[in-house]
């Protein structure tokens, strides 16, 4: 079953898989030198020996990267889920990097539910935003956001309601812990769907003086629109 347990298991997972594996692989290829070096100028004096210990130190340095990697595969795993949009950095040889202002606001446009779902810490729940819905036109559908024109191409469906709204879900963090290593306690929200009025269906856009429609994917950050 995915799903990590406890924080600790998380930072084990991360020291292991990005601090201690290339240092493990250095030593091994550093060994191999070694050996190669003392098996070539083997009828000198020790090299049989140095030859035994560095084929020795190999086989305990494979055998510790293995073993470390059946025991973090699930890490491994979930952390292929882990973007910018549920996390303020990641974790590198030296330590903790913070992500740049430009690269989290580039992935929260982004949704991915089932990588956010799989990690079993975080829980889902309904938002919505009334919208003021200005008509259709050119297979568009355009609203006012925020006191911006914006459109949707598709993720617009009419309904029997009054106000037409935007609607989806966010994700609340349930193990708080993970805050301490960058994860948002609350993502921004996932777009389902604009409803729009069923009264409205046969409204036509018409442009308004000095507003310039944008696609509503790239105007704001507040709702991801694009499919993992």
């Amino acid at each position: 079953m995915l799903g990590v347990v406890s924080l600790k298991e998380w930072v084990a997972g991360e020291r292991f898989s990005i601090v201690i594996s290339p240092i493990l692989i250095g030593l091994g290829a550093l060994l191999i030198l070694v050996l190669l070096f003392s098996l070539f100028y083997l009828h000198y004096r020790f090299s049989k020996h140095v030859a035994i210990a560095s084929l020795v130190g190999i086989l305990l340095l494979v055998g510790v990267f293995f073993l470390g990697k059946n025991q973090y595969t699930e890490f491994n795993q979930l952390n292929r889920n882990v973007l910018p949009n549920i996390r303020d950095r990641e974790r590198t040889f030296t330590g903790y990097e913070f992500y740049e202002r430009d690269t989290l606001n580039y992935y929260k446009r982004y949704q991915n539910r089932k990588g956010i779902e799989s990690l079993e810490i975080y829980k889902s729940e309904p938002v919505d935003e009334p919208v003021e819905y200005l008509g259709t036109a050119y297979d568009s559908f355009y609203f006012m956001f925020r006191n911006n024109v914006v459109y949707l191409r598709d993720k617009a469906a009419f309904t029997s309601i009054d106000q037409a709204e935007l609607t989806g879900i966010k994700y609340i963090l349930q193990k708080p812990e993970f805050a301490t290593i960058g994860f948002f306690e609350t993502t921004n929200n996932f777009l389902d769907e604009l409803k729009i009025p069923e009264s409205q269906k046969e409204k036509v856009y018409e442009p308004i003086d000095g507003k310039k429609a944008r696609p509503f994917e790239s105007a704001q950050t507040m709702w991801a629109t694009f499919d993992e």
